[in-house]
């Protein structure tokens, strides 16, 4: 029915279209400190999202965020006092917070608690539900830090900076909210 030349051409438009897609959808490398002692860096390809944390310049671990049709990262935000982050999801339904404490090396295989899965892969961190008080700090630092730093830590396509800081407010709100107050009480954790 297709002779040798539009297949091959087909073929070849496919291919194209394929490696634009890894390309145009991969999201650059940006890096944050998250305290004196840690920094962070996040890359973004096709179905994952890698946090590659170091400690004085060496690379000591990375958190493996889901980034796929019905789960989306939308910010990894630093905790200076804590030295952890706080990572912020987009899931089927609801959002998802949670904490992962750089401090903490673990094995893999048990790093990641089961009601977490849905939303972190891999880690070579202790991964837990967030606190109360780190969502405080988190707020702040979303309310207080420079347009730089928060262009650094946020994975969501916002257009402005107002955008940015009342989307990842609300954001994080509702899925502390959500975790805290309604469907999953086995969640809270106060400090």
């Amino acid at each position: 029915m297709f002779s040798r030349r539009p297949r091959r051409w087909a073929t070849l438009l496919v291919l194209g279209i394929l490696v634009g897609y890894y390309l145009n959808f991969r999201f650059k490398g940006t890096s944050f400190p998250v305290s004196q002692e840690f920094r962070c860096e996040v890359v973004r390809f096709p179905g994952r999202c890698s946090a590659k944390c170091f400690k004085g310049g060496a690379y000591i671990g990375e958190v493996a965020l889901r980034d796929v049709l019905l789960s989306h990262p939308m910010a990894i935000l630093p905790d200076s006092s804590q030295d952890s982050l706080l990572c912020l999801l987009e899931l089927d339904t609801t959002l998802c917070a949670f904490t992962v404490e750089l401090r903490s090396l673990v094995p893999d295989s048990e790093s990641i608690p089961d009601r977490i899965d849905d939303a972190c892969s891999s880690s070579n961190f202790k991964v837990r539900a967030c606190r109360k008080g780190e969502v405080e700090r988190a707020l702040a630092f979303i309310q207080n830090a420079d347009e730089a730093t928060i262009r650094a830590c946020v994975l969501a396509r916002y257009t402005t900076e107002a955008e940015v800081r009342t989307g990842l407010q609300e954001s994080l709100l509702s899925a502390v909210d959500y975790h805290f107050e309604n469907a999953r009480p086995h969640l809270r954790q106060e400090e």
